[in-house]
């Protein structure tokens, strides 16, 4: 495996591989929670460890940390956007209409600590969780929406369809670069207008190809006769053991320890 995706599923025989995927689903639904609940740095600190202790015990590579290196725009814009944007009364620097206030930073910053760690708690689940399993945990989980008409069945294959072609996307838009680097065309240039239209070369083919893609699949479901809101069994069935039970049990006392915590010093 060359590169770790959100999606794709890295095989490995630890005891988060093996844990039931519904009680990580709602473990990782715990610590999102969290993740925008709190807004103190010791909170984030002790989600941060308990990440890293995670994907020590998964035996996840440090390859793990390049899923960030291509957000790292995203990020710097967020911060951008958060420092300048939010009103405060400690100015640090300004620029015709555009101030920059002490306020701004440090929601900026929490905002960024949110979003690296909100990415780490997903890429993780999807690393240790089958597509399958994924999509029978959602669908199990949200079962109760049944009873209000809601397609959960339909739902949770629209998840696990998603997570498929993520990986599959990738490789094609590797794909596309070699192929586009070969016929002379360069992905480094200068500025961000130089490398927006860098990217049109690739953007345009991968578009095309994803819609082949999804056109071969709606015609290879219809062969096969899928039809929306049918009864639909399944081959292996999830079972809870006790691990599973003492794992959920600890993650929803971490939980209600780290709300009252920050309800209390708050």
């Amino acid at each position: 495996m060359k590169q770790l995706n959100i999606g794709t599923y890295y095989p490995v025989a630890t005891y988060l591989h093996i844990l039931d995927a519904r009680v990580k689903v709602v473990a990782t639904t715990m610590v999102t929670i969290l993740l925008f609940f709190t807004s103190s740095f010791w909170a984030y600190g002790l989600l941060a460890c308990f990440l890293a202790t995670l994907i020590l015990t998964a035996k996840l590579p440090l390859r793990l940390l390049r899923t960030l290196s291509s957000l790292r725009y995203i990020l710097i814009f967020t911060l951008f956007f958060s420092v300048f944007m939010t009103p405060g009364e400690q100015v640090l620097f300004g620029w015709s209409w555009l101030y920059a206030t002490r306020e701004g930073l440090m929601a900026g910053i929490i905002l960024i600590i949110r979003v690296t760690l909100m990415i780490f708690v997903t890429t993780i689940l999807t690393l240790t969780t089958t597509p399958f399993e994924l999509t029978s945990a959602f669908e199990f989980l949200l079962s109760p929406l049944q009873k209000l008409r809601f397609p959960v069945a339909e739902g949770a294959l629209m998840i696990n369809l998603a997570l498929r072609f993520i990986p599959t996307i990738m490789e094609e838009n590797q794909r596309i670069m070699n192929s586009q680097k070969a016929r002379g065309v360069s992905f480094e240039a200068e500025g961000l207008m130089g490398k927006v239209r860098s990217i049109i070369p690739v953007l345009i083919p991968l578009i095309l190809s994803s819609f082949k893609r999804a056109e071969d699949l709606a015609l290879a479901m219809e062969a096969r006769n899928f039809k929306i809101g049918g009864k639909r069994t399944s081959y292996r069935m999830m079972r809870m053991t006790s691990k599973d039970y003492k794992i959920l049990l600890v993650m929803l006392l971490f939980f209600l320890c780290m709300i009252g915590f920050e309800i209390m010093v708050n």
